[in-house]
């Protein structure tokens, strides 16, 4: 984003308006939040066979042998939700990926391939949670909610705060969540949250 001139605080504001960060490297989290949300936007459990996409060292040679597959429907998907044209324009200077994309092909660019990497990660999790006896459902956390250490995390760069919290020296909110929570059966995976102060 940096190379495409992007004004990253704009862009981070946009995404997550008027937000009290710790450090301005913080604002990462807001494009995090952005990909995680999208990615997990529509959370549907699907049954699969997920080991031929798994094995391979390179999801794109998935994508290849099997451009119509579940897999390469997924990435599709995700792809045209994830990533804006205007952002596409901006990197690239053309639309040629979404433009292969909406036509069910599959761009060999590292771009992309980073990508489908990622999209590999969250597929997986869907058959997972499909495959297994006990109920899988997603969480979120809504922007202003008291932070509570039984559904949330704070992300890994704000671990001081907890320290503070635990001393009972003050409370925070939750400014933005980075990643859903998942309740899997009576097991609970907390999401992960970006917090201020409360009071600023």
């Amino acid at each position: 984003m940096k190379v495409s001139d992007w004004d990253l605080d704009q862009a981070a504001n946009a995404i997550e308006n008027s937000v009290v960060y710790a450090k301005r490297s913080h604002k990462k989290y807001a494009f995090e939040a952005y990909v995680a949300r999208r990615m997990f936007h529509g959370f549907q459990p699907q049954p699969y066979d997920a080991d031929n996409v798994m094995k391979l060292g390179d999801p794109i040679d998935a994508l290849i042998q099997d451009p119509q597959s579940s897999f390469a429907k997924f990435c599709r998907t995700k792809y045209l939700l994830v990533v804006h044209p205007k952002m596409e324009l901006s990197f690239f200077g053309n639309l040629d990926h979404r433009t292969f994309v909406a036509n069910g092909m599959h761009p060999h660019t590292p771009f992309y391939r980073a990508f489908v990497k990622m999209a590999r990660w969250v597929w997986f999790l869907l058959g997972f949670t499909a495959s297994i006896e006990s109920k899988v459902e997603i969480f979120g956390v809504k922007r202003g909610s008291e932070f509570s250490d039984v559904y949330m995390e704070f992300i890994e760069e704000l671990k001081e705060y907890k320290s503070l919290l635990d001393k009972g020296h003050g409370s925070y909110k939750v400014e933005f969540m980075v990643m859903p929570g998942f309740k899997i059966g009576e097991s609970l995976i907390r999401s992960q949250v970006y917090v201020s102060k409360m009071g600023l």
